[in-house]
């Protein structure tokens, strides 16, 4: 069995837009100009990456079919999906490395969800407790109740991941001024890229876009290396 974390997870939010600046993303319209045509402007979604070593990828995720009016449906039960969200928007995102074992836990969660999903219900079953099952099914420690609930709990979850990698990140970089100014041993952008790429990867919301705009993968050495600095090197 191997330790090597040469594959990923990666938990994908399309952000509530009350949680992001106005105006930064319009995929859904603005609720100011009677332009929301969705209601993921109000409730995010969340779904899961899966990408083996050679970096294919698949995405999936879980919702309900159709929307109207009817929360009391919504709530005690109602017809579902799972189904590929390859190419589904979003806006930030939380890379896991993995091993192989972990990513082949996660592909048969998968295969059971799309045999079995079960109906969709607003406070137990829906896109954020789904795609953390996934993570879990993966050995992976993902956010739950309350926090994992919804979009916007995995949202502020994320964020405050990214929080504490950038104080980290910062201390890193104060420590390499130090030994600079007084000649003692710094550590190589490489070593510190290395350190952290073993960890999870809060995405930010600019690198998320970003990706998804120009519909690439997230690449994990290019969000650390951003985070690190423009001038940061990877060798």
């Amino acid at each position: 069995m191997s330790n090597e974390k040469n594959c990923q997870l990666t938990l994908y939010l399309d952000t509530p837009k009350l949680l992001l600046r106005p105006k930064l993303d319009k995929e859904y319209g603005s609720l100011f100009d009677g332009g929301v045509k969705d209601s993921t402007w109000l409730t995010g979604h969340a779904f899961i990456g899966i990408t083996d070593e050679k970096g294919r990828e698949e995405k999936w995720g879980f919702g309900p079919v159709g929307f109207d009016d009817n929360l009391i449906k919504y709530a005690t039960g109602c017809p579902s999906y799972f189904k590929s969200e390859n190419g589904t928007h979003y806006n930030e995102a939380v890379i896991y490395p993995v091993t192989r074992e972990q990513y082949d836990a996660a592909v048969k969660k998968i295969e059971e969800l799309k045999k079995n999903h079960g109906e969709y219900k607003l406070f137990s079953r829906n896109c954020s407790t789904t795609a953390s099952a996934i993570l879990r099914a993966a050995g992976v420690k993902a956010p739950d109740v309350p926090t994992g609930l919804t979009p916007h709990g995995l949202t502020i979850k994320k964020r405050l991941m990214l929080a504490a990698r950038k104080v980290q990140i910062g201390l890193l970089k104060a420590k390499n001024k130090i030994a600079k100014l007084f000649g003692g041993k710094v550590i190589p952008t490489a070593k510190i890229l290395d350190a952290l790429r073993n960890k999870p990867i809060p995405v930010p919301i600019k690198e998320g876009m970003k990706a998804n705009t120009a519909k690439q993968p997230l690449n994990p050495t290019a969000v650390l290396t951003a985070m690190l600095g423009k001038k940061a090197k990877t060798n």
